[in-house]
């Protein structure tokens, strides 16, 4: 029996790993992982930037996408409240801050809900306004 020169060897071996390559790249790749950009901290320090800029509707999403993450989270709820005000939407804008102060967890997240409360009664203007502000 004859044995193949090198070269032959070579040509088998090219095809071969070129034909398990091509395999291996069609294969289903992995999802995607969403890695540090997916979280609730990051929406909603998004959104506030948004919200400075007055892309209201950007700012939404990126907190709705908080609260899909963390259901809870005040921060994402205070950022809504703000949209809301920022649109004339104070009754909404009220439930919301409502929603925040009950998930607030420590003394800073229930001041800056507080502090929010006021920003929406300033730009909501109506009666008794600075009594609300005050309180």
């Amino acid at each position: 029996m004859k044995s193949l020169p090198i070269w032959d060897w070579l040509k088998v071996f090219a095809v071969l790993f070129v034909g398990s390559m091509s395999c291996i790249s069609c294969a289903p790749q992995p999802e995607a992982r969403h890695g540090m950009l997916d979280t609730p901290e990051h929406h909603i320090y998004s959104g506030f930037q948004l919200l400075k800029k007055g892309y209201l509707a950007d700012a939404e999403r990126e907190f709705d996408q908080a609260l899909k993450l963390d259901g809870d989270d005040s921060h994402a709820y205070r950022g809504l409240a703000l949209v809301c005000a920022n649109r004339s939407e104070f009754d909404a804008a009220q439930s919301y801050l409502e929603k925040a102060a009950r998930g607030a967890e420590n003394d800073e997240e229930r001041a800056l809900v507080q502090v929010d409360f006021m920003r929406v009664y300033t730009m909501r203007k109506g009666p008794d306004w600075l009594n609300h502000v005050q309180e």
